[in-house]
């Protein structure tokens, strides 16, 4: 009998412990997880749904146009109606990726808005 309570306990405890480190590192990501880096007054354009087109920028020599979602929308953003002009000005913290394998800027952001201006 010992013997089998040994063998279930071998065999459960690993996958018990792979469970928790997944959860573990799903709270690490995202809007609840730590800031991966820094945008200091970025021109944006609000599209709606909390999503801003973030404009043009380099990052590691790289020039990229992301798509960022706010962790927090406000109610009052009014959504650009020219395509190609930014109507906001943000800084703030984005935060690491949920999807294996992403970076910001690389992947779906997510955004932690510290600062936002209306462009006139």
């Amino acid at each position: 009998m010992k013997f089998v309570i040994k063998i279930c306990l071998s065999t459960l405890l690993p996958v018990i412990l792979s469970c928790k480190e997944t959860d573990r590192a799903k709270t690490m990501c995202g809007c609840i997880g730590p800031a991966d880096k820094q945008i200091v007054n970025e021109m944006v354009q609000y599209v709606g749904g909390g999503r801003f087109n973030i404009q043009p920028i380099t990052v590691d020599g790289i020039p990229l146009q992301a798509l960022a979602t706010a962790c927090s929308v406000n109610g009052g953003w009014i959504v650009s109606t020219e395509i190609s002009k930014p109507n906001y000005v943000i800084s703030g913290n984005t935060k690491l990726s949920c999807q294996p394998g992403y970076s910001s800027y690389r992947g779906p952001i997510e955004i932690e808005i510290t600062k936002i201006t209306k462009m006139p």
